[in-house]
């Protein structure tokens, strides 16, 4: 805990009790401002987690995060992470595209909202101006873009609904 409350210090990370990091120092680059809730938990067993938010950009934290080992949170604008959220290995949460698509038309910057209680499994990538809804689940390997409604298990590239939870609750 005290390693864990050195290393967000020292990145200007204004956290709340009880943060751990376990396995290699996670990668944190925070021009912006990151604020993260009781009890946030990096986990790196093999893979070092990284963070990045650009001058502009705020990256929030709810209570109870887990970041899994090679999980990857970019911003430039806002990221939004509600509590109890659970972000398996080699995931990445962008809110930019980093460069143009097309010559001109710009970087496009969209903000990033995860509801409380989200699962997102292994290998999912969340696109800039995402919405996921409380409760919901991201299947391994996914692709989310747009809004995901809440309490609905989502897969595929783009992710779309297959089927809706019906025991609700928060995720332990």
């Amino acid at each position: 805990m005290a390693r864990a409350e050195a290393l967000l210090r020292l990145h200007k990370v204004a956290h709340g009790a009880y943060p751990s990091v376990t396995g290699p120092r996670p990668r944190i680059s925070n021009r912006g401002r990151i604020v993260a809730g009781r009890r946030l938990s990096i986990g790196g067993a093999q893979f070092p987690v990284g963070i990045g938010c650009g001058p502009s950009g705020v990256i929030s934290f709810g209570d109870e995060v887990f970041l899994n080992q090679g999980t990857v949170v970019h911003c430039e604008s806002a990221v939004t992470i509600g509590s109890r959220v659970r972000i398996g290995d080699l995931c990445a949460v962008y809110d930019t595209n980093f460069h143009e698509i097309e010559p001109g038309a710009g970087v496009r910057t969209a903000p990033v909202t995860i509801g409380d209680d989200v699962w997102l499994a292994r290998g999912v990538v969340v696109l800039p101006g995402t919405a996921i809804g409380e409760g919901s689940v991201v299947a391994a390997g996914s692709v989310v873009r747009g809004e995901v409604p809440p309490w609905v298990v989502v897969a595929g590239n783009p992710a779309v609904v297959v089927r809706t939870i019906e025991a609700r609750g928060r995720r332990r």
